[in-house]
């Protein structure tokens, strides 16, 4: 099978915008349809970030190993709480070691036994996937110049650095640090009237895997000894750890810009 790039007359439209733009409260698919003719002879759609397939390649990658993290992560849960219902109180030793091997000591029902080994089987499969495909994108971070150039960021290692660098796709498309925190959803919503501005939660508009990396890498963010850690920390104290978690992750974005900007 061979692929193939959209042809160079092809337009990919944001809906949402494109819709807002247009102003019209009825719409029906002959309606729409002649709307969006008479937007594209005008030149005023919203058009949207297509990447190129070597992009799209590392995209999936990075992707494949979120969906593999997930169930894992699903399953060291759900092994814990087996294990706490039994009044093993050593449940959270799942997480830091691969070899479970420790759990056929414990003297357990033959119910809870039967539950734990069958998690243990599902949890095997997807813990030699998941390593296969981490070691995978451990190789890519390491040839490639941008991800590594990331990893000089506190919190942001091999995985993260890929997975940044697949959903941004090309930096210089995104003006400021503010706008990639736009992008990946981390800025708040604004209600402005009559000189009064409200500030909501934030949008969450944009790149779900960008925005769970950079919240991922911000959990170092009040360890970190310079000016920002020390605003993040007074922050953790005065809203909490999470809204303090996400503030930082919207400065990371603005780091990673001026980081990848400078690298050309």
């Amino acid at each position: 099978m061979r692929w193939s790039e959209p042809s160079g007359g092809a337009k990919i439209v944001d809906p949402l915008k494109t819709r807002l733009k247009a102003g019209y409260a009825a719409t029906t698919d002959r309606l729409d349809a002649r709307r969006l003719a008479d937007a594209l002879r005008r030149d005023s759609v919203v058009g949207i970030y297509y990447p190129p397939l070597a992009i799209r390649e590392l995209r999936e990658l990075c992707r494949s190993r979120q969906a593999l993290v997930r169930p894992r992560t699903a399953l060291i849960n759900q092994l814990r709480a087996v294990l706490l219902r039994q009044g093993v109180a050593d449940a959270r030793r799942l997480a830091r070691t691969t070899d479970d091997g420790w759990l056929s000591t414990f003297a357990i029902p033959p119910r809870a036994t039967a539950s734990i080994a069958t998690l243990r089987e599902v949890l095997a499969v997807v813990r030699t996937t998941a390593g296969r495909v981490e070691a995978e994108v451990r190789r890519v971070a390491a040839a490639d110049p941008i991800a590594q150039r990331l990893q000089a960021l506190r919190g942001v290692g091999p995985l993260l650095a890929v997975m940044i660098r697949a959903e941004i796709g090309e930096v210089h498309r995104v003006p400021t640090g503010a706008h990639l925190a736009s992008y990946a959803g981390l800025v708040p919503r604004v209600d402005a009237s009559a000189g009064r501005i409200r500030y909501g939660r934030i949008t969450k508009r944009g790149s779900p895997w960008l925005r769970g990396a950079l919240i991922e890498a911000a959990v170092h963010g009040t360890r970190r000894s310079d000016r920002v850690g020390r605003w993040g920390r007074g922050l953790a104290v005065r809203t909490g750890a999470l809204k303090a978690r996400v503030a930082l992750a919207r400065v990371l974005g603005e780091e990673i810009h001026r980081h990848w900007t400078g690298i050309a």
